[in-house]
């Protein structure tokens, strides 16, 4: 914005309207999106269960922008979400798995018949491990509430500065406020 006070240069008003569109649509809370990952850590730190809300209301919210808004970005969406809840649920019964065999392996080490098998410890901590490391991917991180609250005042604040600057500049143009193509035409 700076360079375009300077130069007043409106390929500077065209650079920051598209930049904030690419950014502020990155912002949309769809799960594959930056805006989707931040509000599904903040709401499965509260309660955990929320995580397949976060899948249901990006799957309503894909599907509205398919059919109203961009169908091409709206499908592209979709698949992204479905390889999100296809991963999710793969390492959700991935889990199931490892937890039974850690469960079976531990109980094994308690009531001492692991004569004859090498390495037991190893093979034990390798699961605990892989477990752990499961969870993490299923569960998000989870957040004390003062650090929710800070990470869903940034997102807003980031969000709310994209959009100004979106704004500023699209109507410092004379555009519509989400006017790709015309954008482009400025490149």
């Amino acid at each position: 914005y700076g360079l375009f006070l300077i130069t007043a240069e409106s390929l500077w008003l065209a650079a920051i309207a598209f930049a904030a569109t690419i950014n502020f649509v990155n912002l949309v809370p769809i799960v594959p999106l930056d805006g989707g990952r931040c509000l599904r850590a903040i709401l499965t730190s509260v309660f955990p269960p929320l995580q397949i809300l976060c899948f249901f209301v990006s799957l309503v919210l894909a599907a509205s922008i398919s059919f109203f808004v961009s169908p091409l970005f709206g499908l592209i969406v979709l698949f992204l979400l479905y390889i999100e809840i296809r991963n999710f649920f793969r390492e959700r019964f991935s889990l199931s798995r490892l937890e039974t065999y850690l469960e079976f392996r531990l109980k094994m080490r308690a009531i001492g018949t692991q004569a004859g098998i090498p390495d037991v410890e190893a093979e034990i901590e390798k699961l605990e491990k892989a477990v752990a490391h499961s969870r993490r991917l299923i569960g998000m991180p989870r957040m004390s509430r003062e650090e929710c609250l800070v990470a869903l005042l940034g997102y807003a604040l980031v969000a709310g500065i994209h959009f100004l600057c979106l704004w500023m500049a699209t109507r410092t143009l004379s555009l519509p406020l989400l006017a790709i193509a015309e954008l482009l035409e400025y490149f």
